[in-house]
């Protein structure tokens, strides 16, 4: 038995000693801490806030029967969820009732701390925590987590803690709530130089569906707002100068706490402020810290200015244009003003007025009459009449004295209403029109016309037709008269324009142009203009005419008739056009000249030396608008021979085939004529060793004959048909030896794009040329039974390469057919292929 009590004696000892240290360690736990957090701030929109500016108390109670002293109390602290969570502690181990330090471990807010009742074994701990306008927000969630926690270090470190679900969000931003501007800013739009107005609104927490109710004034007293100060694009206006100071005008109501900024007369303007859409903000300062906050919240304001770009003086008869010339006896003159804004409105995209605007013009007669011209919303021009009660004009009887032309300046004076005024007529500190508008304007006139007749005011006609100045070509005519000699339009104030009517005589219309139809007739409006040309005509037309003179209010009279005018009648005319245009080529057989040899020295025949022998011409009318000649002939001369041309027509007096012979050409193809001047005894003398021969080319239509010389289309003025004929001379006698038949370049290259069929005749023949290809197949004809002159060699105009089509072929060999029937047999006295390179 002795031995199984001794066995036992060490278990027991074992349970005992356990038994202790759980009794020791139970002495040292914290029993119990609860946490009463603040309550967030309600606000409008029904939930909860912790807001800058305000102090929230979050309460701990604790309890730890085993403390044995406040020193055993070494950590509380509470712990608020938030977008940076908040963790504030007391910084030292508690020392008794009264306030502690505490530390801010986590997030951006003030804190202090205070032990309000209790020893250390049953205590409270009081943690006011205020948000700062720095605190990062969050917003509102339900269930968040406030924590508190206490850890007590006897007999060991040991913490409790106690967590409270509550539902908030922090805000430490604002609004600027009913942000708005009245006065001439309440439409959102003023000029730099507007009347004073005010910038209103105010200031509430940053909460979604925020109202009045949510007011930084209601909070905490109503003493967390310091100021407020107005933005102007971002910049504080403190530092824009005088007379704005944002503190000074910065004003509390004190029944509805709003925030209100006077903003002074012509700021924009003193402050230099740049016109368009400018933004209004504001920046709140407060008791706690962490401040300034700007309010996201805007304001817009458009700067912008009335621009006044022309006046004009439109109806009433007179001049359309600058000068200006009316008759005080024609009723009806407006003045129409045309303006826009200074930059396009940001709002709606464009430059015309919005809101109607009105611009006052004032004249300088003895007693300034005034019209206001209303612009309407949307456009940008307006129309006064000037002859309309009370402002009629002349504005005082003797202002305008009869028989005379009176020049009245007009200049824009004021401009009110619309949005970029807000003034009414009659009231004063908008009306400075230097201001408004964007520049100084120029000066603006009219002439006032009082009976003041036309020109020297004579009895028809007004001066005299000139036919020395008249010139023809196939599309033109050039009239001619002695100009009027009045005084300069600026002082007589009459003359208008000379007007030039014209009809085909076919046709029963009158055509009429003055300086009104543009172009080179605007020098028909110059009193000292002479004549004038008329294009786009018809070749080969007969054109009726008459010239008269206009003044201002639409007096007119007639020129003096022409003297030779084959319809007689006061101031009618009739002339024609002359032929089309047309190009000459002239070949011997050998040497071969074209229109730019003729046009070179036409007077100098012997720049251009032919063989005497038949010389062949090669008419190439290029353009015949009213279709083409019944006849071409040339019309050839010794060149030391008479004038050929007299009034239109071959000079009557020449006798045919003595002084002048008349050779008829044949068309050959379109737009081709061909004539020969023979070497045989009905040419005479003209084709003789040392002849010096001259022509024109006679085209007729319908029985009308024109003439065209070297420079008929380049002349200037028109009309001289005899000053520059094609000419040549007969230099020597043909000696020659006949061709082979061969093609003159034979290789068509980008450097010698021709190739020339060349061949002798022996009699005359039918000449027809053709190109076929490798295959044999056609590819162009040149000539088609073409009339040749027999016994002189002949070279053609040539082949460049060209198809049917006139479209360029390509690279390869061809073959060119010269086929020759004689005149008076019929039969082929010349038929040969030659090969022709295509190189290029």
């Amino acid at each position: 038995m002795l031995r199984k009590k001794t066995r036992f004696l060490p278990l027991l000892f074992i349970i005992t000693l356990s038994l202790l240290l759980s009794e020791k360690a139970g002495r040292g736990t914290i029993t119990a801490i609860t946490l009463t957090p603040a309550n967030p701030t309600a606000l409008s929109n029904g939930l909860g806030y912790y807001l800058a500016g305000k102090a929230y108390t979050f309460t701990v109670d604790v309890i730890d029967p085993d403390a044995t002293a406040w020193g055993d109390i070494n950590d509380i602290r509470i712990t608020i969820t938030n977008a940076v969570n908040i963790v504030v502690r007391n910084t030292n181990p508690l020392a008794g009732l009264g306030a502690f330090p505490v530390t801010v471990v986590s997030g951006t807010i003030d804190a202090t701390g205070v032990v309000t009742a209790g020893t250390f074994n049953n205590f409270t701990f009081e943690f006011t925590i205020t948000f700062r306008w720095d605190t990062p927000e969050s917003a509102w969630a339900a269930a968040r987590n406030v924590i508190a926690s206490c850890t007590t270090t006897v007999p060991a470190n040991n913490t409790l803690t106690d967590t409270k679900i509550v539902s908030y969000g922090v805000r430490s931003t604002v609004q600027f709530l009913n942000f708005s501007q009245n006065g001439d800013a309440a439409d959102g739009r003023i000029n730099p130089w507007h009347t004073p107005f005010t910038v209103s609104g105010a200031i509430v927490y940053n909460v979604p569906g925020a109202t009045l109710a949510d007011k930084v004034y209601f909070l905490n007293g109503g003493a967390e707002l310091l100021s407020v100060r107005l933005l102007l694009d971002g910049a504080d206006t403190t530092t824009l100068g005088t007379p704005v100071a944002a503190d000074a005008a910065f004003v509390n109501d004190a029944v509805t706490n709003d925030v209100s900024f006077a903003v002074p007369a012509e700021f924009m303007n003193l402050n230099g402020i740049a016109l368009g859409s400018r933004t209004w903000t504001v920046r709140a300062y407060f008791t706690t810290a962490g401040g300034p906050d700007t309010p996201t919240s805007s304001l817009s304001v458009i700067l912008n200015r009335i621009q006044v770009n022309n006046i004009e003086f439109i109806n009433g008869g007179g001049t359309a244009a600058v000068p200006y010339y009316r008759s005080v006896n024609i009723p009806g003159t407006q003045v129409r003003v045309t303006a826009q804004l200074a930059i396009p409105d940001p709002i709606i995209g464009t430059a015309n007025m919005v809101g109607n605007t009105t611009i006052r013009i004032e004249d300088s007669s003895g007693t300034p009459n005034e019209y206001n011209v209303l612009i309407a919303n949307g456009a940008n021009q307006g129309i006064a009449t000037l002859d309309v009660a009370p402002n009629n004009y002349p504005a005082v009887p003797g202002d305008i004295p009869d028989t005379t032309t009176t020049q009245l300046t007009y200049s824009a004076v004021r401009v009110y209403g619309g949005a970029y005024d807000g003034d009414t007529a009659a009231a004063e500190g908008q009306d400075d029109f230097a201001k408004i508008t964007q520049a100084v304007l120029g000066t603006y006139y009219v002439y006032w016309d009082s009976n003041d007749p036309p020109g020297q005011n004579g009895p028809p006609p007004f001066t005299s037709f000139n036919p020395a100045g008249v010139g023809q070509t196939p599309y033109s005519l050039t009239l001619a008269w002695t100009p009027l000699t009045a005084a300069a339009p600026d002082l007589d104030g009459d003359f208008y324009t000379y007007r030039v009517y014209y009809r085909d005589n076919t046709t029963v219309p009158w055509i009429m142009i003055d300086r009104n139809t543009g172009g080179p007739f605007v020098n028909l409006g110059v009193i000292g203009t002479a004549s004038t040309t008329i294009t786009g005509l018809q070749p080969f037309t007969n054109y009726d005419y008459y010239i008269s003179a206009v003044d201002l209010f639409g007096q007119e009279v007639l020129v003096a008739n022409v003297t030779y005018d084959p319809l007689p009648g006061p101031g009618f005319g009739t002339i024609s056009t002359l032929a089309s245009l047309v190009e000459v080529t002239m070949t011997d057989g050998i040497t071969l000249y074209t229109m730019a040899d003729f046009k070179l020295n036409p007077l100098v025949p012997a720049d251009r030396p032919f063989r005497k022998t038949a010389l062949r011409a090669s008419l190439n009318i290029v353009t015949v608008a009213g279709g083409s000649p019944d006849q071409v002939n040339i019309i050839a001369s010794p060149f030391a021979g008479p004038v050929l041309i007299v009034g239109g027509v071959v000079d009557p007096v020449l006798i045919l085939n003595t002084d002048y012979w008349r050779l008829p050409c044949t068309k050959t193809a379109p737009n081709i004529w061909v004539g020969y001047l023979p070497d045989s005894v009905e040419s005479g003398p003209l084709l003789s060793i040392g002849s010096q021969v001259k022509f024109l080319v006679e085209t007729i239509k319908s029985g009308i004959p024109s003439y065209t010389d070297t420079d008929s289309d380049t002349e200037v003025p028109p009309g001289n048909v005899n000053n520059a004929p094609h000419t040549f001379l007969i230099a020597s006698q043909p000696t020659f030896t006949p061709w082979p038949t061969r093609i003159l370049n034979n290789v068509i290259t980008d450097k010698n794009p021709v190739a020339y069929p060349a061949y002798y005749l022996s009699e005359d023949a039918y000449v027809s040329i053709k190109v076929f290809d490798i295959k044999g197949r056609p590819v162009a004809t040149l000539l088609d039974n073409a009339f040749r002159k027999g016994g002189q060699n002949i070279k053609e105009g040539g082949w460049r390469g060209d198809n049917k089509a006139n479209r360029k072929i390509g690279v390869g060999l061809y073959y060119i057919q010269i086929e020759a029937k004689a005149v008076s047999t019929g039969r082929v006295i010349l038929n040969s292929f030659q090969k022709v390179v295509m190189a290029r």
